[in-house]
């Protein structure tokens, strides 16, 4: 991740971390970690005017395990600290943001093997942030309240938004249709509703046209198709169809669509 301006910054970072995790409860795990990243990135070329440094550390605690025999979950918090630079004043500031993510998943016992899930996921955001990710356009003053991480978390096929300034509501559904035909008893298909809404409405999200001062940024509907078609052979089509809301103008509303046909072979 380049958290300046194209051009503004080469890589440099270095990461430390430890993570630990408790299993004494039966059932159910417990885990923490931290990770700290500093940023001794050389300007290219240097900018004697204005300074892209961005250190942060993040704290995390989580559980996961069964509640029942078929009901599985998930919880994850996260707190972000560290320090930034102003867009205009290039004065450093504190980083103070937050995260979590929530699921359930059901797993139904009935024929063709359906899976119900829900998941709620947070990532704070900074009213007064253009961009979530750059320091041009970035926090204007105060502290940054904005989230920035360096993971990965599934957010949908085609609007697919950083968790930065974002809620996201999702629940989704899996089955195996044709699980008594031999051929196809390791096909799953499954449908994925997402909801977006901004934490801070002023503020940005990932998507910069998602513009006006409003928390509903839209919807998407996800359809996934996967089989194991051989042992080492899998076939993988993704559709998404994002909606926008209220928090794009009405110049840059048009929906968005995804499509992908993958085929994986292992060796």
């Amino acid at each position: 991740m380049d958290l300046s301006v194209p051009g503004g910054k080469k890589s440099g970072r270095m990461f430390y971390g430890i993570e630990g995790k408790f299993l004494g409860i039966p059932n159910h795990g417990v885990y923490g970690y931290t990770v700290w990243q500093r940023d001794d990135s050389d300007e290219n070329p240097d900018d004697l005017t204005r300074d892209f440094d961005y250190n942060s550390g993040h704290f995390g605690v989580g559980t996961e395990g069964k509640l029942l025999a078929n009901l599985r979950y998930t919880t994850e918090f996260i707190f972000e600290t560290g320090d930034s630079v102003t867009s205009v004043t290039q004065q450093e500031q504190d980083v103070r943001a937050w995260a979590m993510d929530l699921s359930a998943t059901y797993d139904v016992q009935l024929p063709t093997q359906p899976t119900l899930y829900a998941e709620y996921a947070f990532g704070s955001g900074d009213s007064d942030r253009a961009n979530v990710t750059d320091t041009i356009g970035g926090n204007a003053s105060g502290k940054d309240t904005n989230f920035l991480y360096f993971g990965y978390l599934p957010t949908g096929y085609a609007l697919a938004p950083r968790l930065s300034n974002l809620r996201i509501l999702k629940a989704g559904m899996a089955f195996k249709p044709l699980e008594r035909v031999a051929r196809f008893k390791d096909l799953s298909v499954s449908v994925d509703l997402y909801r977006y809404f901004k934490d801070e409405p002023a503020g940005a999200i990932f998507d910069l046209e998602a513009a006006q001062r409003d928390r509903d940024v839209g919807y998407e509907i996800d359809l996934t198709l996967a089989w194991q078609l051989l042992s080492d052979v899998s076939l993988a089509i993704e559709y998404g169809r994002f909606e926008p809301g209220p928090a794009y103008p009405s110049g840059t509303n048009d929906e968005s669509t995804y499509f992908s046909v993958g085929v994986t072979t292992t060796f």
